[in-house]
């Protein structure tokens, strides 16, 4: 019943200043710091329009963005846009994983950022970044963490906080996760009631085959 009260299209906003909500637990993002940062909007026929998740300009004319909201397998998506657009100083790609990642060693010190939903249900007009690390992934599908519900597989990656002082949540979606400077992951999910404490969030990890698919599929 949903599909009948939005036009069919998605907008796509690449400058960092959609009023959505917030990346839980840290703070606004510098100015211009993250031009590849893109929010997917839902237009409805009255014509407002809300933030639905988020994503990352890869090239002029492709976004790179998570699926599970229309239900595909495997949670990764590509857009493309209509028009390319205009890189400048505002609005630039971010480049892909050479090769691909086959994994992260645990601890390393990851950032991502978004305008999903906040603690408090916040709603400031700036993006918001946090800091998060590493989880390995017997601990990641281990009984206290995922218990393999759903298994943890080496497509995925475990990043969190284990004081649930920070973490990506609802409307962060297929939002870019960055690790030692390098596109690593997307947003992807995480145990309802965002921060969960000691259940860290789950991500799409940027191995060699979708890499590869992206690739293939942009040319």
């Amino acid at each position: 019943m949903m599909y009948n009260l939005l036009v069919l299209s998605i907008v796509i906003f690449l400058a960092p200043a959609y009023p959505g909500a917030e990346i839980i637990g840290d703070h606004e993002v510098k100015p211009h710091s993250r031009p590849y940062m893109a929010s997917l909007q839902l237009r409805f026929r009255n014509r407002s329009v809300v933030h639905y998740c988020g994503g990352a300009l890869i090239r002029p004319n492709w976004v790179l963005t998570a699926a599970h909201y229309i239900c595909m397998k495997d949670d990764i998506m590509l857009l493309q846009l209509e028009t390319d657009a205009k890189i400048n100083q505002d609005v630039n790609v971010l480049n892909l994983p050479k090769g691909g990642i086959t994994d992260m060693k645990s601890g390393t010190r990851c950032t991502v950022a978004g305008w999903g939903k906040t603690k408090i249900n916040n709603y400031p007009d700036t993006l918001q970044e946090v800091e998060v690390e590493v989880i390995d992934h017997r601990t990641c599908n281990s009984m206290d963490y995922y218990n393999h519900t759903p298994e943890i597989t080496q497509d995925m990656i475990c990043v969190g906080d284990s004081k649930g002082r920070g973490d990506s949540c609802q409307g962060d979606s297929g939002g870019p996760l960055i690790c030692d400077k390098i596109y690593t992951g997307i947003v992807s999910f995480g145990k309802e009631g965002c921060p969960y404490p000691q259940i860290p969030a789950v991500y799409t990890l940027l191995t060699k085959k979708y890499i590869d698919w992206i690739r293939d599929t942009i040319g």
